[in-house]
C-alpha cells in the first residue's frame, strides 16, 4: 500500500519538473524577440534623422536658392534686417556699387525671370557688400551672345509711353540672345528666346555678352 502511495508522488514531482522546465525555456525564447525589437526601433530612429536632414536643406537659401520663410537670408535661420526699406538687401542696392552698409551676406533670386540665385557677402558688417554674384539656374544657357534686340523694346514689364515690352513676346528663334533699350555697359538688361517660343527677359548678370549689331528673335 506504502510503494502505491510513493507512486503517484514521484509522478507529481517529475510532472513539476518538467513544468518548470517549460517556463524557463518559453522565457529563454522571448529574449531575442526582445532584442530584435529593440534593433528595430534604432532604425525607424535613423530614417527620422535622414527625413529631418532633407527638410533643413529644402528650406535653406545659398546655393540651394533663396530663402522663402525670410527673404534675403542666406541661412533661413530668421529675417534679414537688410531688407528693410532702404537697406543693402533691397532691390535698390543688392550690389557691390551700392554703398549702403549691410550687416550680413544677402541672397536673392535674380536675372532673367528672376530664375537665378544672387549672393552679396558682408565680409564687414557695417561697409558695403564686398562682392555680388548672380548665378542662373542648373540647365540654362549662360555663355551666349547678341546684339540690340531687333525689334527693339524693353525687358521691364510695363514699357514706357509710346514702346513695347518684350517680355512675353513670341518668338522662334531658339537661344536668340538680344539686348533692350534699358541696357547699359554697367547694369545688362536683355532678352532670350526660350523652347516656349517666347521671350524671357530681365537683368543679364553677364550671363549673356552683348555684341555689335542686332539680333532678331522671330524668322
Amino acid at each position: 500500500m506504502n510503494n502505491q502511495l510513493r507512486n503517484p508522488s514521484r509522478t507529481l514531482g517529475v510532472a513539476a519538473l518538467l513544468a518548470q522546465s517549460l517556463v524557463f525555456f518559453a522565457c529563454s525564447s522571448s529574449s531575442p524577440a526582445t532584442g530584435t525589437g529593440g534593433t528595430t526601433g534604432s532604425v525607424g530612429g535613423t530614417t527620422g534623422s535622414v527625413g529631418g536632414g532633407g527638410g533643413a536643406s529644402v528650406g535653406g537659401g545659398g546655393a540651394g536658392g533663396p530663402c522663402t520663410t525670410f527673404p534675403g537670408s542666406c541661412t533661413c535661420a530668421g529675417p534679414n534686417p537688410d531688407t528693410a526699406d532702404g537697406g543693402a538687401c533691397t532691390s535698390t542696392c543688392e550690389s557691390s556699387s551700392c554703398v549702403t552698409a549691410c550687416t550680413q551676406d544677402c541672397c536673392v533670386p535674380c536675372g532673367i525671370d528672376s530664375a537665378g540665385n544672387k549672393t552679396c557677402t558682408c565680409m564687414t558688417p557695417g561697409l558695403p557688400f564686398n562682392n555680388c554674384t548672380c548665378l542662373p539656374p542648373a540647365g540654362f544657357p549662360a555663355g551666349l551672345t547678341g546684339g540690340t534686340c531687333l525689334p527693339q523694346g524693353y525687358a521691364a514689364t510695363t514699357a514706357p509711353a509710346g514702346a513695347i515690352s518684350l517680355k512675353g513676346m513670341p518668338c522662334n528663334i531658339l537661344n536668340a540672345v538680344c539686348f533692350t533699350t534699358e541696357s547699359t555697359p554697367t547694369s545688362g538688361r536683355g532678352c532670350i528666346c526660350m523652347s516656349d517660343n517666347t521671350l524671357h527677359c530681365g537683368s543679364v548678370n553677364k550671363w549673356f555678352t552683348q555684341v555689335a549689331g542686332t539680333t532678331a528673335y522671330m524668322q
